[in-house]
Formats: C-alpha cells, structure tokens, sequence
C-alpha cells in the first residue's frame, strides 16, 4: 500500500522551508549592498590605525554592531567575527556559535547560502589557532603568557573536561574567567571539534597547577590522540 501524502502536508514542508531560508536570503541581500563599506571599514590597515584614530575606531565598533544585529534576524546565537586572510586579498566573515554543535548545521546552510561577494570569504565556524608559545594574550589588567598556560583533562561520557590553569590569582570566581577560559579552548580546538568533543571547562590559577599539567598550545594535539 502505497502511503497518501496530503497536500496540507506538503504545503506547510514548503512554507516551512520558505521561512527557514527567507532570512538568509535578506541577510545576504542586505550585506551585499553595504559589502564595499563594510570591506573598507575592516580592511587590515584601518584595523591597525584604530587603536589611535577615535573616529576611525567608533566607525569600526558601529559598523560591527549592525552587522551583528542584522545577523541576529537569521538566528539570535549567531555572532560575526571579522578579520584577514591568508592571502590578505579578502576578509574573512566568520559565523561563531561558540561551540554549540546543535546550531552547526544551521551555520553551515547559512554560509552555503551566501553569494560571491568581492572582497569576501564566509566561512562557518572558527577555524583552531596556532598561536606561537611567545604569544601574550591582553584581557582587563592581566598579560597571559602562552607559554606559561597548562591544562589537565579528563574523559566523561565520550567528552573531555578541561581544566586550565592561566595566570596567578585567577580562577572561576573572578568575573568572566570561565567564560574566557572556554572561549581560549574552543579557539585553540577549532570551534568544530569542540563542539563534539569538549565537556565542561574550568579555570585555576597558576599556582594550583599539578605537576602533570600539559602546555595548553597542546591541546589539540593532546585531545585528538585521545579520542
């Protein structure tokens, strides 16, 4: 017996999909007649004279605020992350979902469904960074060195907890720390496989740290292995 499907059925499939892709396509639309500005707006010299050109800097902080409320008409968990590529032709519009693995097939037909747009490359999710051990990370007062960070993980469920040890002084209970120290994993993951394979991540300070604490620019490495 061949089973009937009903016309409802179908058209509401269809309305269904219509309103999942409309706010694509208006997004798009939207960036694409103000992709020129944009691209000025965020070129990589312009990134660099901001941090002593006040108009310039304000310019840039309104710009990027439009684009994020713009964005949030497609899904409010979408953020834009602006910045240069490989080639430094291009810049890179990046859709973060800081790691939710339940948004990146939404990510990934949203970028899918993005136009060629000169000067543009749109990618879905945040690539991993490779930072080099003498890098120094600036958030409020404190200097991270890189090379001084650790981390301790373990297995739970099929995902790994993390803890990561920072700076002296600094541990869950300091405003925004953990929320840092997740942000800091999931950018030297690569916000895909975090998203599959990281579990809860915590923050201690540097003294706390156990004698077989690992260098956290290894985590990817240490991590992948495991799996």
């Amino acid at each position: 017996m061949v089973e009937q499907i009903s016309p409802i059925a179908v058209a509401l499939a269809f309305l269904s999909s219509c309103e999942k892709t409309q706010p694509n396509a208006e997004f798009w639309d939207w960036f694409s007649e103000n992709s020129q500005e944009f691209l000025e707006v965020f070129e990589s010299e312009n990134q660099e004279k901001k941090q002593d050109d006040e108009t310039l800097r304000k310019k840039n902080e309104h710009s990027f605020k439009v684009i994020v409320e713009r964005l949030k008409t497609v899904n409010p968990a979408f953020s834009p992350y602006i910045g240069g590529s490989k080639d430094e032709l291009n810049r890179n519009f990046i859709i973060t979902v800081f790691g939710d693995a339940e948004l990146f097939d939404e990510v990934d037909a949203f970028v899918n469904s993005a136009p060629q747009i000169e000067g543009w490359n749109f990618i879905a999710l945040k690539s991993h960074q490779t930072p080099s051990p003498a890098s120094v990370i600036r958030t409020g007062t404190l200097e991270i060195k890189l090379d001084d960070a650790r981390f301790v993980a373990t297995t739970n469920s099929g995902t790994h907890d993390v803890t990561i040890f920072l700076h002296k002084g600094i541990d869950g209970d300091t405003k925004g720390a953990t929320g840092f120290a997740r942000t800091i994993t999931i950018d030297f993951l690569g916000e895909r496989l975090a998203g599959t394979i990281l579990g809860e991540v915590q923050i201690e300070g540097l003294e706390n740290v156990p004698d077989d604490a690992i260098p956290l620019l290894e985590i990817k490495a240490v991590l992948e292995e495991r799996e």
